[in-house]
């Protein structure tokens, strides 16, 4: 047993609370090359994975998976290469959003880009009001909710703003979250947006978990992640909220765990492991079908010597 099948495997017996429920996960073609730090969104039937760390720089890498035939194909490549940003879609159309460019890591940028699937083009959209990375976005009701991250302080944000996809740019809600976080995963569900995990500003990772109702614009609280988690990834599924992967206390352990929380009973259920350890990795849901691509099988200063190409798809009308 490697080091890491045997850390998560210690830490579920320490969550002996936690039920397991049986899972499936199968492996897919994969990308081009290996990336962490990479983010994905789908469109249709189709998950669209952009950037991400290279061995000295970020990439512009751009491509598109057929959930159908199972391929994958480049698309034109991003105007600036980014890591540790976000891609959500609205429609037809895939937003880049913030991150790190070619400036380094200590310099978040403001930039916003958008991929117009119909006719396979860029086109700069409308700026954030500053820069941010390590953050997260989430598509709800026809917005993006960007939420935490970095700002150029180094700091994490307790910010919150929304795009609208009518085309009337950003704004920051009044409301603040109830904690600053970067390096957190988020999803909606049931018409509300949970925040999971993240790392706070002493760097440590947490297990709450927050939801955000974006119509009253008002918090409350969910059962905590069984352990604290950060660089992970989210996905709503089958009415139910998926984690999978990340990090914790030590940087240096890539975790391969995957927990999924049902709203109506309120608790949190382990669910067969990714086959893959890895953080700092993307995902994003067509279906039933839950689909992680890339990361860091090792994670700290192993990160981009480790970077993992794989594609692996969680069926939850198979496996629950």
């Amino acid at each position: 047993m490697n080091k890491v099948t045997f850390v998560s495997a210690g830490l579920m017996a320490l969550l002996g609370a936690v039920p397991v429920l049986a899972g499936e996960w199968r492996s897919l073609s994969s990308m081009d090359s290996g990336r962490s730090h990479l983010s994905a969104t789908a469109i249709g039937n189709e998950i669209f994975a952009a950037g991400g760390s290279g061995l000295l720089a970020p990439v512009n890498t751009f491509e598109v998976y057929d959930t159908t035939y199972d391929y994958w194909r480049p698309l034109p490549g991003l105007p600036e290469a980014r890591e540790q940003f976000t891609l959500t879609a609205i429609g037809g159309e895939a937003f880049v959003i913030g991150g790190f460019g070619s400036e380094g890591r200590m310099s978040p940028v403001d930039t916003v880009w958008v991929y117009a699937n119909a006719i396979s083009s860029w086109r700069e959209g409308p700026a954030m009001p500053l820069g941010l990375a390590r953050h997260a976005a989430v598509h709800h009701g026809g917005s993006v909710y960007v939420f935490g991250g970095v700002e150029a302080t180094g700091a994490p944000s307790d910010r919150i703003f929304r795009l609208s996809g009518a085309g009337s740019g950003w704004a920051e809600l009044p409301v603040r979250m109830p904690e600053a976080l970067a390096d957190l995963a988020v999803a909606s569900l049931g018409g509300r947006i949970y925040l999971t995990g993240g790392r706070r500003a002493d760097g440590e990772a947490t297990a709450r978990v927050d939801i955000f109702d974006p119509e009253a614009q008002t918090w409350s609280s969910a059962p905590a992640l069984p352990g604290p988690r950060a660089e992970h990834t989210a996905g709503a599924v089958a009415g139910r909220l998926h984690v999978a992967g990340g990090v914790a206390g030590n940087v240096f352990q890539t975790y391969a765990d995957h927990f999924a929380l049902d709203p109506d009973s309120g608790g949190w259920r382990a669910i067969e492991a990714l086959p893959t350890p890895r953080h700092s990795l993307a995902s994003a849901v067509v279906g039933n079908r839950w689909y992680v691509v890339g990361g860091g099988a090792g994670a700290g200063l192993f990160t981009e010597f480790t970077e993992a190409d794989v594609l692996e798809v969680y069926d939850a009308a198979a496996s629950e």
